[in-house]
């Protein structure tokens, strides 16, 4: 302590203002705009027929304030993929998707980005942001939930045929003669490293150059299956 002191004061004293004033800035970026990363297994069951499948993967969630300009917010990164549940070749797959069942942009509780929040007592709207993402961090354990609070269903006939899929009513899960039935959904906060392999299942969601972006019902893209994760955090 005595050395690096005395290393200090023989710094020039333009030098020491520079590195007060950038060790300043940094502290009150990092109590400002914190950064929580968390990741949680979401786990989900179904029954079509007599057979009953569970689907289960970890996704992970960055939150960090966003400077207040017009909106003050806070910025939810999902990085993972969507979890199938699979009923075998002649009735589909059941996909729990990256996004809610509202309209895209605006917070809901059963979106992939806010389940933790929502579900381990985190009061959405909060007015002091940086509190809000410090607190998320000590959110762990386990909790259930119910049909309408999973994130946005959607039935794929034929996981290599992305133009054809059947939107999955996130009540009544009913389509022609195929009605999945639920059973139980939780979700766990978790260090296990986030789910992968999808692309390998589903190649259409690599999305080349010069190639158009695969488009399907409701809006939906291949950013609702997939999103990788480019933090150093994964």
């Amino acid at each position: 302590m005595r050395v690096a002191l005395n290393l200090w004061r023989k710094l020039p004293r333009f030098l020491r203002i520079v590195i007060a004033i950038v060790a300043a800035f940094y502290l009150f970026s990092q109590l400002t705009f914190p950064v929580t990363v968390v990741r949680y297994r979401l786990t989900a069951t179904f029954k079509v027929g007599e057979k009953i499948s569970t689907g289960s993967g970890v996704l992970q969630v960055r939150y960090q304030p966003q400077p207040c300009f017009d909106v003050c917010g806070i910025n939810a990164d999902v990085s993972g993929q969507a979890i199938p549940i699979d009923f075998g070749e002649d009735v589909g797959t059941l996909w729990i998707l990256l996004r809610g069942t509202g309209v895209p942009g605006r917070i809901e509780t059963n979106y992939p980005a806010w389940l933790v929040a929502a579900h381990f007592g985190q009061p959405l709207g909060e007015w002091n942001r940086a509190l809000y993402v410090w607190r998320i961090r000590w959110f762990t354990g386990r909790k259930q939930l119910t049909l309408d609070q999973l994130p946005q269903l959607l039935m794929l006939p034929n996981d290599g045929i992305p133009d054809v899929p059947w939107k999955a009513d996130p009540v009544h899960l009913r389509h022609g003669d195929v009605k999945p039935d639920f059973i139980s959904a939780e979700i766990e906060t978790t260090d296990d490293p986030i789910t992968t392999g999808i692309t390998k299942r589903l190649p259409w969601l690599v999305v080349r150059p010069n190639q158009p972006r695969p488009r399907f019902i409701g809006n939906l893209g291949p950013d609702d299956f997939w999103r990788p994760c480019y933090d150093k955090s994964c």
